[in-house]
């Protein structure tokens, strides 16, 4: 987060003079406010502004502002909006990048440092380490910081430097250069003493280990994997009763770290603990099961790296495969408020919320993806569903014809507006439709259903 709170600080101080020159009156109120520390009605006027006008000056301040506050998935919209606009806004540009890089958003954060060479500042290098660090490309994450190891940069970019060296010389495997990186720079800084340590484990000193994160157990709150990680150690070296103490804080960190709960079933165990331990192991497997699933959407998320929506549309789609279609919307309103002109996002909610019966909200979100996309047949095919859905026979057939018009060969138009000719009682009409589609796909088992029921009726 360093690198994130460096570079809002760089926007903020850059921001301040139209901050405080602002013409709007109503802009003029909001800064006002937060100027006078009403930072929630300051923020909640800015709220209102940004809403009426997406790439607005209200856009880029209260971007920055959540930003600041780690905020970082509401920010992300809010600086887009503004940068999409203002494109020459290199400051905000780089903040929204940092945002993105930390919300997992790769492509975004390179579109958004685009054109700004890795040479304009030490931020800007780390910035594209992570990049790096992310797409697994260590020898890139070192080259690109290497000009920074002189020295000479300031304790937060030095901190920041340090720790994807760290991480890049982990993922090749080079435990040397770990040391080298890492050895007399961690007092203070225990995300770095938890790289140093799994070196020495990978090592093999178990006890080194274990001896460098132990100056350090304070900063659990701040960095939990320091005594999840001396845990681990302690057990792997036998000392049992000196891990359970840290293990049993590290769950109550994070409940839901199998590896956790599995050491501490072993500290209890060698303890004679065995009921206690019996628990711990009981929801080690739990969350182990839980794990097996996770790691398979780590993978898919991996190989959709250069698409995030379509990595959850993915996703959403399992949850709702698997009987959880609440959870599937979830997953893609939660997308949809990091980007929220993406059409394909607005068309799989409209498609789930049918599914779940709320058709005032499944005509909302057809209803923006016309808006997005008002060229695409496929939109208007969804917003023809939703009103079929509502009974509204008239303004699904003008959607559909829409649909066919834009998309002439748009097989799902075509049979959907058979079915809402014959719901009118022109039959001869939805025939005429569907032997024209049978005729060029006489496999289209939609169309020949839709054939049979208008034989039938």
């Amino acid at each position: 987060m360093s690198v994130i709170r460096f570079w809002c600080v760089a926007t903020l101080l850059c921001c301040l003079p139209s901050l405080l020159g602002a013409q709007a009156p109503s802009l003029e109120s909001a800064i006002q406010l937060l100027e006078s520390n009403q930072v929630d009605a300051g923020v909640a006027m800015l709220e209102s502004l940004a809403s009426q006008d997406p790439g607005s000056e209200a856009s880029r301040i209260l971007g920055v502002i959540l930003f600041r506050n780690g905020q970082l998935a509401p920010a992300y919209p809010h600086l887009r909006a503004w940068t999409d606009a203002n494109p020459s806004d290199r400051g905000t540009r780089v903040t929204a990048a940092a945002a993105a890089v930390q919300l997992g958003r790769v492509p975004d954060a390179e579109a958004l440092l685009d054109g700004i060479p890795v040479t304009s500042g030490p931020a800007i290098r780390l910035l594209w380490a992570e990049i790096h660090y992310a797409r697994n490309q260590p020898d890139k994450v070192l080259e690109t910081l290497a000009p920074l190891a002189n020295g000479s940069q300031p304790p937060a970019i030095d901190l920041q430097r340090r720790r994807l060296t760290a991480r890049a010389h982990l993922l090749q495997g080079d435990l040397a250069g770990v040391r080298a990186t890492l050895d007399g720079h961690t007092n203070g800084r225990p995300l770095l003493a938890t790289l140093l340590a799994e070196a020495h484990y990978r090592e093999g000193n178990v006890a080194k280990a274990a001896s460098t994160l132990e100056p350090h157990v304070g900063a659990a709150d701040i960095v939990p994997a320091v005594v999840k990680d001396l845990g681990a150690y302690l057990v792997q070296a036998g000392r049992h009763q000196d891990a359970l103490p840290h293990l049993e804080r590290a769950v109550e960190l994070d409940p839901n770290d199998a590896a956790s709960w599995q050491n501490l079933s072993r500290a209890r165990f060698a303890l004679g603990r065995r009921d206690e331990a019996s628990v711990a192991a009981t929801r080690a497997r739990e969350l182990q099961a839980q794990e097996k699933q996770g790691s398979f959407e780590e993978l898919e998320r991996l190989a959709s790296l250069d698409d995030p929506v379509d990595a959850a549309l993915k996703e959403s789609q399992r949850l709702a495969e698997n009987g959880d279609t609440e959870a599937g919307l979830a997953r893609i309103n939660k997308e949809i408020a990091l980007v929220p002109n993406e059409a394909r996002l607005h068309a799989a909610a409209s498609r789930l919320l049918l599914e779940l019966g709320r058709l005032d909200q499944a005509f909302e979100a057809a209803d923006q993806t016309v808006r997005i996309e008002p060229e695409r047949g496929d939109a208007w095919v969804h917003r023809g569903n939703v009103h079929l859905a509502q009974g509204n026979l008239d303004a699904a057939e003008a959607d559909f014809r829409k649909a066919t018009t834009l998309a002439p060969k748009h097989l799902a138009a075509r049979n959907q507006l058979a079915v809402v000719l014959a719901a009118k009682g022109d039959k001869d009409g939805a025939r005429t439709l569907l032997d024209a589609i049978l005729n060029e796909h006489p496999d289209n088992q939609v169309a020949r259903a839709n054939l049979a029921r208008l034989d039938e009726s």
